[in-house]
Formats: structure tokens, sequence, C-alpha cells
């Protein structure tokens, strides 16, 4: 479910926000960021709200570029 989330939501943005694309772009990538070091168990248990099967997930949602 994750997965289809992240690439629909690539998808939406790519179709609906022409003007805004840099920035959507810019924020996606600090999340793609943020479950980068989620993955690798870089963030600390305390601020770690999702877990680590959701961040890969996410992470497979980057087929969008293929």
């Amino acid at each position: 479910m994750t997965y289809l989330l992240t690439r629909n939501r690539l998808l939406w943005m790519e179709e609906n926000l022409a003007k805004q694309q840099l920035l959507s772009y810019v924020v996606m990538a600090g999340e793609l960021v943020w479950h980068i070091l989620n993955y690798l168990k870089l963030i600390p248990k305390r601020k770690r709200h999702l877990s680590r099967d959701y961040s890969v997930a996410f992470l497979q949602g980057k087929d969008y570029f293929l």
C-alpha cells in the first residue's frame, strides 16, 4: 500500500503541480533522505515513528522515475 501511495503521489504531483513541481520535489527529497536514514537505522528510536518496512515500501516507489 505504501509503495502504491508513494508512486501515485509522484504521478499526481507531475500532473497537477506544474508551477510548484520544484518545491514538491524538494519536499519529496527530504522525505527520501529520512526514509534512507530510517532504513539504515540511523534515526534515533525515539524519533523513529515509522517502521523500517514502511521505509522500504516508500523507497520502492522510486520506480516512478524509471
